[in-house]
């Protein structure tokens, strides 16, 4: 019986869970604080277990979903699913904003299957997300992982049910003609959803990465637990969908972080938090702090009093910086936020405020002081002098730079185009300059080589003025090399809170150039740009008492300046990038759509436009839903070629004017906070160029760098995500929101599995893999987070025991010989042999400890035969 399963049987539990929203015991033996998780009861086609039609009460204001129910104390959520069970009730911690969930994989509930009369799945493991449907086709392929329904089926005979604590929703799925999706919402009347009908197919096919755009669907719905039905309009398909965003706003009051009310063990006791929301905690607790003076400093003279009443400064960082002669400042550069509860049940709110100015490599600067900038127009990162601190920072991620690839998988289609080989850094090789550009699945971090080539172990700029552009969110960086003497370069830390762009080129000299958001820092390194590795930061967790119980955990972006300068080395402050490789979605009513890489002129490396001069200025348009206030369009000559959308209107916008990539354009005046689809339409007779958008939104999740986990990989989650509920701890041993419900025992150890459709005939030959994504024969292919694709080995990520499987066979020409050997760190360490005489096939196998770097290859004779060459790797004791 599944972990999920096992606790939503105890129907003992969910009734004591009901009931004790007085009991105020002493919980000193449940040693690990933890928020205490309600039940929801299904109510199959709206109806109580006794058969009460609690939607006709729902629908007359009599009652809500999530409540109790009087008549048997229950709490319900809406469901068409029959012999749906409970589910653990979604309300817990905090809530703001947009939070991504994906869709990766499905399994079969046989319970809810011989009860409903048609096969009904679990998503990845959830039993709050669930598909309907018996004929659903799965497909690993050039559009990414998912599955999708037959195009005959009647309305709604396949969907998807999605319960959650929402007030409105984005989907994203595969764009294409007559796309349409039926949208249902507590047992409402079905709307049909055209937002995923497009004119021309999604330029982000054919890269073997999630072809998904993402569309709002205008949900409107009263803050609360709610049950999104998606399904399939007659006569079309259903799916695919990549993953939903559930949107956890109060319209009413914008601005507020939601809490409903729940129970907590905090300090070894039981309390009760009351539901806040309208009440208080803004998202930002120095909102009350105005700005904008005189000097445009946001000086204080008040005294702490002026900031939120719940913060705690005992537990918190970095708020000394933001004080000069007894002057208090605004801190306006963004930081760490935690919501705990103290020993007396009482909201308590620490921080770690990113200073008034970092530190970076060459240790000069101003004398970082909160009067040192003019917070209103700066948008680029100030600097003070001294040694780099890392003392409010911690590691987000380390990326080998081989991660920045899929095997070459990024064949390019788009209409009216055969597409041709995107180069990313996994199959770079030898010596030869080569333009290089990968997106990770966030769609903000990237990296770019313009004319690189790799030594052995790095990679750095073939030639003067070659190199690099990497992009990240976080507050700092750190490079490593292990080519060259220098070894780690701490380049920058404590740097504003948000989306960073990082040039990293070959100069004249022996010191590479660096320039960060548009700043010129001295990088005496002697490194000619090389790169082994990238470490990225992020403001490090405050202080906070460990017998506290948190209720939420997120990062505070740093205040929204927009650029004033064109360029790719510019980024506007306080912004969540997302390029044009992820998400977006294109249409042109008439004509073709162009997608393509170009890591010499673009920063992000890949660059959407018309095909042909537009038309008209609706002809071609991309739109991208976020939360947020303001957002920044980058490409090229934005003044000439684009106009600003949003929805379907047009907006007062600023536009740089200049012929140029890394040209913007930003609204004039912010928005209200909230969900819109932000958008670019190409002017008539032009062609926009799209590089990216960068969004104006508050708050981000503070585990951007946390994969999911699907059977193929480990992908990074990508979106607003601006709070997460899912690594809250949730039960006495410590278990999280996620690893409550979700049943993650379909998942293997197996961490690769590739093949190669080529021969190789001679003992010594190295087997280039290129089959690393999508599915050859019956098998599919894939790479997680414990192996980088590096063209002709495997480099380790992760040390730990892994077993080496590669299998494969001589060819027809008979030729004895080693088939499939393993070589470690160039060093031979087994093999298999064939004989002269017809097909010989042989069976390798080892297992070795690895450290991370440590690398695999494997030589000899290989098999073009994919039913029978086959390469896996598999770890002994899975992490």
């Amino acid at each position: 019986m599944s972990r999920s399963r096992d606790l939503g049987d105890v129907g003992s539990k969910a009734n004591f869970l009901d009931n004790v929203s007085t009991d105020l015991g002493d919980y000193s033996g449940q040693s690990i604080p933890h928020i205490v998780p309600r039940y929801l009861h299904p109510a199959i086609e709206g109806k109580s277990y006794a058969g009460v039609d609690l939607k006709s009460l729902v629908t007359a204001g009599n009652y809500v979903w999530g409540d109790v129910y009087s008549g048997d104390n229950r709490r319900y959520f809406y469901t068409d699913i029959k012999g749906s069970r409970k589910i653990l009730d979604a309300r817990i911690g905090a809530h703001f904003g947009s939070q991504r969930h994906k869709f990766k994989s499905k399994q079969l509930l046989e319970q809810e299957t011989a009860t409903h009369g048609e096969n009904v799945y679990s998503v990845d493991g959830r039993d709050w997300v669930r598909v309907v449907g018996p004929d659903w086709t799965e497909q690993n392929d050039t559009w990414g992982t998912g599955w999708y329904s037959p195009n005959n089926a009647t309305t709604n005979s396949h969907f998807f049910e999605i319960v959650g604590y929402f007030s409105d929703a984005n989907i994203s799925g595969y764009a294409s003609t007559t796309r349409d999706v039926s949208v249902t919402v507590d047992g409402g009347t079905p709307t049909t959803n055209t937002g995923l009908t497009a004119s021309v197919g999604t330029p982000l096919d054919h890269r073997y990465v999630d072809a998904g755009s993402s569309i709002n669907l205008g949900l409107n719905q009263t803050l609360g637990i709610h049950t999104l039905k998606i399904g399939n309009v007659n006569g079309d398909y259903c799916g695919v969908l990549f993953n939903v965003e559930l949107i956890a706003q109060d319209t009413s009051n914008r601005n507020n972080i939601q809490i409903p009310s729940q129970n907590v063990v905090s300090y070894g006791k039981k309390f009760t938090v009351s539901a806040e929301g309208n009440s208080g905690h803004h998202f930002n607790p120095f909102n009350n702090q105005a700005i904008g003076n005189t000097t445009s400093h946001g000086k204080n003279t008040t005294g702490w009093t002026s900031y939120d009443s719940t913060l705690d400064t005992a537990t918190s960082l970095g708020l000394d910086a933001w004080v000069d002669s007894g002057n208090y400042y605004r801190p306006v550069n963004g930081g760490r936020i935690v919501k705990w509860v103290d020993s007396s049940g009482n909201i308590k709110t620490s921080v770690n405020m990113m200073p008034p100015a970092g530190r970076h490599i060459s240790g000069g600067g101003n004398n970082g002081l909160p009067t040192g900038t003019s917070w209103l127009t700066s948008y680029q990162p100030s600097f003070m002098a001294g040694a780099i601190d890392h003392s409010q920072a911690e590691v987000a991620k380390t990326f080998n730079w081989r991660e920045f690839g899929n095997g070459n998988a990024n064949a390019g289609p788009v209409t009216g185009s055969t597409g041709g080989s995107y180069k990313d850094f996994s199959m770079l090789y030898e010596f030869t300059a080569t333009n290089c550009a990968f997106v990770m699945d966030d769609g903000l971090t990237s990296l770019t080589g313009n004319d690189v080539h790799i030594d052995t172990k790095d990679v750095h700029g073939d030639a003067n003025g070659d190199g690099f552009y990497f992009t990240f969110i976080g507050t700092g960086i750190t490079l490593m090399n292990k080519e060259s003497s220098a070894g780690t370069d701490h380049l920058v830390q404590n740097l504003p809170y948000g989306a960073h762009i990082v040039k990293y080129f070959r100069s004249s000299g022996a010191d590479p150039t660096l320039v960060v958001d548009g700043v010129t820092i001295t990088c005496a390194t002697g490194t000619y740009s090389s790169l082994n590795e990238l470490t990225f930061y992020q403001p490090k967790k405050p202080p906070i008492p460990e017998e506290a119980v948190v209720l939420c955990d997120y990062m505070l972006m740093a205040d929204f300046v927009p650029q004033t300068a064109h360029g790719g080395q510019y980024i506007s402050k306080g912004t969540r990038m997302c390029t044009n490789a992820r998400d977006i979605f294109v249409d042109r009513s008439s004509g073709a759509v162009t997608f393509n890489q170009d890591p010499g002129s673009v920063s992000t490396g890949f660059r959407v436009y018309p095909s042909t001069n537009a038309g008209s200025n609706t002809e071609f348009k991309v739109r991208l839903p976020a939360f947020a206030t303001n957002y920044v369009v980058r490409g090229r000559y934005m003044n000439d070629r684009a106009l600003l959308y949003i929805g379907n209107s047009t907006t007062t916008s600023t536009y740089d004017n200049n012929d140029a990539y890394g040209s913007y354009a930003h609204l004039t005046n912010d928005e209200n906070l909230g969900i819109q689809n932000w958008g670019m339409n190409s002017k008539s007779g032009k062609q926009a160029i799209l590089e990216a958008f960068c969004f104006a939104t508050p708050t981000h999740t503070s585990s951007h760098y946390q994969s999911f986990e699907t059977p193929f990989l480990h992908e990074l989650v990508g979106g607003d995500r601006n709070m997460e509920q899912t690594n809250l701890v949730c039960s006495p041993d410590g278990k999280t929101w996620d690893q409550l419900t979700r049943d993650t025992t379909y998942l293997g150890d197996a961490v690769l599995q590739i093949t190669e459709a080529g021969d190789a005939y001679a003992d010594n030959t190295t087997v280039i893999f290129t089959d690393i994504r999508g599915t050859v024969g019956n098998r599919a292919m894939f790479n997680k987070k414990h192996f980088a694709i590096a063209y002709d080995r495997q480099i380790c990520l992760i040390s730990g025991t892994y077993v080496i499987s590669p299998m494969s066979m001589t060819g027809s020409n008979n030729t004895g010989g080693h088939v499939a050997r393993i070589y470690l760190n160039g060093s031979h360490v087994v093999s298999g042999y064939g004989t002269l005489s017809g097909y010989s096939t042989a069976t390798n196998q080892v297992e070795l400890y690895l450290n991370r770097g440590d690398y695999i290859q494997i030589k000899g004779l290989w098999h073009a035969n994919s039913a029978v060459s086959s390469y896996r790797i598999t770890k002994v004791r899975k992490d």
